[in-house]
């Protein structure tokens, strides 16, 4: 309550302090960003990585899903293409300010998670730890596939399934079928009948016309 959040200083990422050993010379690095578009890091890194030998994407914190999702599009599109990958920490300082003067300052410092993706053309080092050969994405991408594939027949085998129980065995288990039955209540006539009272000087005189 007495301190308001003031700014945050990050440790800053060098190629120096990527954890990766045996770096190629030259190679793209991809620094993404949790506000980064991945329409925009795709469309330049394909285009970059036809003339390079090696790319690195680089992320951080809520960034890491979506650097492992540029890193799986790109072995998507280039099935012969090697990968190392390493996770560390970049420290964050956090600053307090205090709202009181007699209190000081606050510094909190936290380690953010990050990792970082080597994609090469060349042959790596396949002894290293976090090495992934060329086609090892095959499995990741069908198992993604069939989960979706599976979904879809086990609902079409829910809509498509269809009882083989008679009506007389659904209604010997208390069940009522979809078929639709007549009304059990029998239909009013919709016929009325008068009676009219006849006086008996009518009655003869019919009668002796009728004769």
């Amino acid at each position: 309550e007495n301190y308001s959040k003031g700014k945050n200083v990050e440790e800053p990422m060098s190629k120096d302090n990527i954890p990766i050993p045996d770096l190629p010379s030259n190679f793209i690095w991809m620094q993404v960003g949790a506000g980064s578009k991945m329409r925009n890091l795709l469309g330049y890194a394909m285009k970059a990585f036809k003339n390079e030998k090696a790319i690195v994407w680089s992320g951080s914190g809520a960034a890491i899903s979506k650097t492992i999702s540029c890193a799986e599009i790109m072995k998507r599109n280039n099935r012969q293409i090697h990968q190392i990958t390493k996770i560390c920490y970049r420290k964050v300082e956090e600053y307090w300010e205090p709202q009181l003067e007699d209190l000081d300052r606050l510094v909190v410092e936290r380690e953010v998670p990050t990792i970082h993706i080597l994609l090469s053309k060349d042959s790596l080092n396949t002894a290293e730890l976090g090495y992934q050969a060329p086609g090892s994405f095959d499995a990741f991408w069908k198992s993604k596939e069939g989960t979706s594939d599976k979904r879809k027949r086990s609902g079409n085998s829910k809509r498509n399934t269809k009882s083989n129980l008679s009506p007389e065995e659904f209604a010997a288990l208390g069940l009522r079928t979809s078929q639709k039955h007549s009304s059990s209540k029998p239909k009013q006539n919709t016929e009325r009948t008068v009676y009219v009272d006849v006086p008996e000087s009518s009655k003869e005189n019919a009668e002796v016309t009728n004769s």
